[in-house]
C-alpha cells in the first residue's frame, strides 16, 4: 500500500510505502540535520554553504537544513550547490527573540519562505540608528563654510 502526500507539498510528491507495524526495526531511518549554521552566521558557523552541500552529499544526507542568524543570507548559493549534489535543500533560519532566546524556523512552501522574509525584515527594521539630520545650506558666503553652518559675526547681525 502507498501514501501520497498532499499536493500542497509540491516537494513531497513521491509516493512511500506505509510502514507495516515492527517493520521500523527492519529499515534505517535516514539522518537530516535541521540546525545548521553557514559562515554567514558570525562566529557560530565557519563553513561556506557549497561545502555544506558537499559534505552532507558525502555523509549520504538526503536532505540538510540550513539556518543562519536572523537571515536566509546563504540559502540561494546552499539551494544551488546541494541539487547539484543530490542533497534536498531546506531553507530556514534562527530567528532571536524579545528575551535573547533563539527560535529555529524551516519553510515548506514558498508562501512560508515569504512569510519567513516577512518576519526577518520586521525584526530588522529599527535595528540601525537613526539617520544624523542634514546638514542646512544657505546661499553662497552666507554662514557656510564647506559643509558646516558657521554662526552669524557680529557685523552680519548688525546689518540686518
Amino acid at each position: 500500500m502507498t501514501i501520497e502526500l498532499q499536493p500542497e507539498f509540491p516537494h513531497r510528491t513521491r509516493k512511500r510505502d506505509k510502514l507495516s507495524p515492527g517493520a521500523a526495526s527492519n529499515t534505517s531511518v535516514p539522518y537530516v540535520e535541521l540546525h545548521t549554521h553557514s559562515s554567514y552566521s558570525f562566529l557560530d558557523g565557519a563553513s561556506l554553504p557549497e561545502e555544506l552541500a558537499i559534505s552532507a552529499a558525502e555523509l549520504g544526507y538526503p536532505a540538510l537544513a540550513l539556518t543562519d542568524h536572523d537571515g536566509v543570507y546563504g540559502s540561494l548559493e546552499f539551494a544551488h550547490a546541494a541539487k547539484h549534489f543530490g542533497v534536498r535543500p531546506i531553507t530556514g533560519a534562527e530567528l532571536t527573540l524579545a528575551d535573547r532566546s533563539h527560535v529555529t524556523v524551516l519553510v515548506e512552501t514558498a508562501k512560508g519562505y515569504a512569510n519567513l522574509c516577512r518576519l526577518i525584515t520586521a525584526a530588522h527594521a529599527h535595528t540601525r540608528p537613526a539617520a544624523k539630520r542634514p546638514v542646512r545650506v544657505s546661499g553662497p558666503g552666507e554662514g557656510v563654510r564647506g559643509n558646516r553652518e558657521v554662526p552669524p559675526t557680529d557685523s552680519a547681525a548688525e546689518s540686518r
